[in-house]
């Protein structure tokens, strides 16, 4: 699978849009070219290298990429990571984005709530009046006004949270159409057995402590509450193996379902990797 990273370098949002530049470099991880690629670094270049006339757009992009994404879709196929302590030191901050075009619809069955839990993780429904606690470093306005439409649809916000203060959350929901919104008419249609998870995040700073791994078992169990036999989730392909390997330490079993993929074309295919029913794709 080919990806390409698009580095934006740019003066700290709080500076004036005047003073602010943004760089951009392209890596091709396979050293090939190919259509989509060579289409996606020219509208890059002319969205954020030309001239000052464009120095808003470059501002609002900086803005819109400056949230950190997480491992599962959330585990989008933009993912997100700020060196700060580079950002620090020279006043400028650090975002590189990676585009994928390989991600794939898994299964896990549901379970009942452990009776070996983290010590000091404790879980709960968000409610809007949690959003004002919400770290704004990584929730904009954009973010915040997406979830609080999430909350008004009646989806399900489980919060992790240690000392009072959020460390992890993911979204659940149980409607009948789960969706990959990164990569264009990715749609699959659920069976009702199952509930779908994602936009899982933790904060930078606390990720690989296993926190993720809690939180998953909290979701199935909630889940299995609601009468669910299974949760889907999309990965992308770069995340599906380490994501399979520590589910496993907590006796989760990952099971992919269907690999898609975004062509040269453009168009979306789907391989079926498992004789099951639970998801079908709408494309």
């Amino acid at each position: 699978m080919t990806l390409h990273k698009c580095e934006l370098r740019a003066k700290s949002l709080y500076r004036s849009i005047d003073h602010m530049f943004v760089k951009t470099r392209f890596f091709d991880l396979e050293m090939r070219e190919d259509a989509m690629i060579a289409d996606h670094r020219e509208h890059m270049r002319r969205k954020f290298c030309a001239p000052t006339q464009n120095r808003r757009n470059a501002a609002l992009a900086i803005e819109q990429f400056s949230q950190p994404l997480s491992s599962k879709e959330g585990t989008h196929p933009v993912s997100v990571s700020r060196n700060s302590a580079d950002a620090c030191a020279l006043g400028y901050a650090l975002i590189v984005i990676v585009f994928s075009r390989e991600v794939f619809v898994c299964k896990c069955p549901t379970l009942e709530r452990p009776k070996e839990r983290h010590p000091e993780l404790r879980f709960s429904i968000g409610k809007a009046s949690d959003l004002g606690r919400l770290d704004r470093s990584h929730h904009n306005a954009a973010h915040l006004k997406e979830l609080s439409e999430r909350l008004a649809r009646n989806e399900y916000w489980l919060l992790g949270e240690i000392d009072g203060q959020i460390v992890t959350y993911t979204w659940l929901h149980t409607l009948g159409r789960i969706e990959y919104r990164y990569l264009p008419n990715c749609v699959f249609e659920q069976s009702a057995q199952a509930g779908y998870g994602y936009d899982a995040w933790t904060p930078p700073e606390l990720r690989s402590r296993g926190l993720r791994r809690h939180a998953f078992r909290e979701e199935l169990a909630v889940l299995q509450a609601m009468g669910k036999q299974w949760e889907t989730s999309f990965f992308v392909k770069q995340q599906l193996e380490g994501a399979t390997r520590s589910l496993e330490q907590v006796g989760i079993a990952l099971t992919p379902l269907w690999r898609v993929l975004l062509g040269k074309d453009r168009k979306l295919s789907a391989e079926r990797l498992c004789d099951d029913d639970l998801t079908k794709p709408l494309f």
